[in-house]
C-alpha cells in the first residue's frame, strides 16, 4: 500500500544557508505523522549510515541523463 500520491524534493542552494526541502501528496486515508516519522527515519539512516555507492552512481547517471535531455 502507498501512502502518498508523490513526493519530491529540491535544494534551495544559497551562498550561507542552503536548504533541502520534501514534500509529500498524502492519501486521504493516510495518517501525515506516519509519513513524517517514515521520512525521518530515512534521513537519520542517511545521515548515520551514508549512502552505497550503487546509490550515487544512480544520482551521477540521473544528473548526466538530466544535462543531456535538457541540451
Amino acid at each position: 500500500m502507498y501512502l502518498s500520491n508523490n513526493v519530491f524534493y529540491y535544494v534551495d542552494d544559497r551562498e550561507i544557508a542552503s536548504q533541502f526541502n520534501i514534500f509529500c501528496d498524502a492519501k486521504p486515508e493516510v495518517n501525515v505523522g506516519k509519513i513524517d516519522t517514515i521520512i525521518n527515519e530515512e534521513l537519520n539512516k542517511i545521515l548515520t549510515q551514508g549512502v552505497t555507492v550503487a546509490e550515487v552512481e544512480r544520482a551521477k547517471t540521473h544528473y548526466f541523463e538530466s544535462f543531456v535531455k535538457g541540451m
